[in-house]
């Protein structure tokens, strides 16, 4: 699943936010990159260029939100060091050409 059909899910499944706050970690455990993929899913409601893209209709911040504090409980153990950088290379590079996020 990309991250905007993810995003869509999580909206569509507004009513049940228990359900969400479980499973959204385990879902972005299973993913290769789980800080590119919150990253692509928040653009959809904070884009860089926002005169260029149309925002979708209603408050979508509570999705960022519960994206950004699933992402918190994927991220590797920092125990484990460098086996799983919580932020990939990939999207400090691409972060930090847009002046968005710094790492």
């Amino acid at each position: 699943m990309d991250s905007d059909s993810f995003f869509d899910l999580i909206v569509s499944s507004s009513k049940e936010s228990d359900l969400l706050c479980k499973e959204i970690p385990l879902t972005l455990k299973e993913s290769i990159d789980p800080a590119k993929f919150v990253m692509d899913a928040i653009a959809r409601v904070f884009p860089v260029d926002q005169r260029a893209v149309r925002l979708p209709p209603g408050d979508l911040g509570w999705v960022c939100v519960l994206l950004l504090e699933g992402l918190v409980f994927a991220l590797p153990d920092l125990e484990l060091g460098a086996e799983r950088s919580p932020v990939t290379r990939i999207v400090k590079e691409s972060q930090g050409e847009s002046g968005c996020m710094e790492v």
